[in-house]
């Protein structure tokens, strides 16, 4: 740990660990088969296990390539499939060079419908809904789907990934509670986004949600079957009650 806090401490540059820039990343994936053989970016899966078990990932992110490179290096199986939702709101030369990278692969892509992301918004959430309506209509069979951001790390292997996915035999990992009473007002108000985007609650009051669910605080990363997702898509409580979510804080 000291050593690879000393490596990083002498490789930063103006207080920053330097990493290529977008127009630089752009131009290393002109030649895909060069870039994933340079990589090490395999082509087979290590194992049968692995092969029978694909899983598949949602990336939200909106700057530095060349790290959202290395998040997707650092997870990538070729039996596995990846949606990348980048910001409307990141430059030009971000947009072009994120798309370059997913155009080197063929389970890696880009989401259908891009948003201009609202942290804390809804928006972030649509991002998420947008990536697992466009996976459920891929070929790709996946168990599990789970939500990353570009900045974002792996702490284990795909196989240790897998079986424990396996061990939830096909419940979800979302965890949540009651909300307490500090943040109830997020899902009670109206809240607005003001000139900055920033989110900003009113003084009025929502209508109680749909079906007389029960709402729950919770994180915002998880791991989802792939029926649960199938729910959020497809089925009209779901829709409902994203639809009521739109003016929430944090939804």
């Amino acid at each position: 740990m000291k050593a690879t806090n000393l490596l990083i401490k002498e490789s930063r540059v103006d207080g920053n660990v330097p990493v290529p820039s977008d127009e630089n990343f752009f131009r290393y994936t002109q030649n895909c088969t060069a870039f994933r053989r340079i990589r090490k970016y395999p082509d087979k899966p290590y194992s049968r296990e692995e092969k029978n078990y694909p899983v598949a990932y949602t990336i939200t992110t909106h700057k530095e390539v060349a790290q959202v490179e290395r998040l997707l290096r650092a997870i990538y199986q070729p039996q596995n499939i990846y949606c990348i939702h980048p910001d409307k709101k990141s430059p030009l030369a971000y947009q072009q060079a994120i798309r370059s990278l997913a155009s080197c692969f063929d389970n890696v892509f880009i989401v259908s419908k891009i948003e201009s992301v609202q942290y804390a918004g809804y928006t972030r959430l649509q991002a998420d809904i947008n990536c697992m309506a466009d996976l459920l209509e891929k070929p790709v069979r996946w168990k599990y789907v789970m939500n990353l951001c570009g900045q974002d790390f792996p702490l284990k292997t795909n196989l240790e990934i897998i079986r424990q996915l396996k061990a939830y035999k096909g419940h979800n990992d979302i965890n949540g509670i009651i909300p307490p009473s500090y943040i109830r007002g997020r899902t009670r108000i109206h809240h607005t986004i003001n000139e900055k985007g920033r989110l900003i609650p009113t003084k009025k009051k929502k209508t109680p949600p749909p079906y007389n669910f029960t709402i729950y605080f919770g994180n915002a990363y998880y791991a989802a079957s792939r029926a649960f997702v199938d729910y959020v898509i497809n089925d009209q409580r779901a829709i409902d009650l994203l639809k009521w979510s739109e003016d929430h804080g944090v939804p």
